[in-house]
């Protein structure tokens, strides 16, 4: 080889590890986006309550309930709405019921969950469904999982 070439070839890898003052490093680039979901939710200590997640992807925090206040919030894929327990079936953990049909203005909303697994703290659902009924569109049924627990 011609030693002007490797000289050549050595001052731009050379170049490359130089350091020039007052570049900035490019802000980066997150590959996450925001989820569009309900805002987490607090337990007092003794308050129980259902967490309910869609199954897939993104799994989006979707239900939040209370069976001692007979209320909770659905976030409906654009913003958060209230919803009233309007009939609880199933056997209870944690004060919550598997099985409950919800009202959410014009909504109607039945959740179903099963495969009960008693956790630390809690009953872990490990599948179930969310049936949106109400308005002009079709119902749509929402794969989820769920999780009952007490504030402690």
């Amino acid at each position: 080889m011609d030693f002007r070439l490797i000289t050549f070839i050595a001052a731009l890898m050379l170049s490359g590890c130089a350091a020039v003052q007052g570049v900035t490093r490019p802000p980066e680039i997150s590959s996450k986006t925001a989820l569009n979901q309900l805002a987490p939710q607090d337990l007092k200590r003794g308050d129980c309550a259902m967490f309910v997640w869609e199954r897939a992807a993104p799994n989006r925090f979707i239900l939040f309930t209370r069976a001692q206040t007979q209320s909770g919030v659905w976030y409906d894929g654009a913003q958060s709405r209230a919803v009233t327990i309007t009939s609880e079936a199933g056997e209870q953990s944690q004060r919550q019921s598997p099985a409950q049909d919800l009202s959410a203005g014009d909504k109607i909303l039945g959740l179903s969950l099963s495969g009960a697994q008693a956790i630390t703290d809690g009953t872990r659902y490990k599948e179930g469904v969310l049936r949106v009924s109400g308005g002009p569109d079709w119902d749509r049924v929402i794969p989820v999982v769920g999780l009952s627990s007490c504030g402690r």
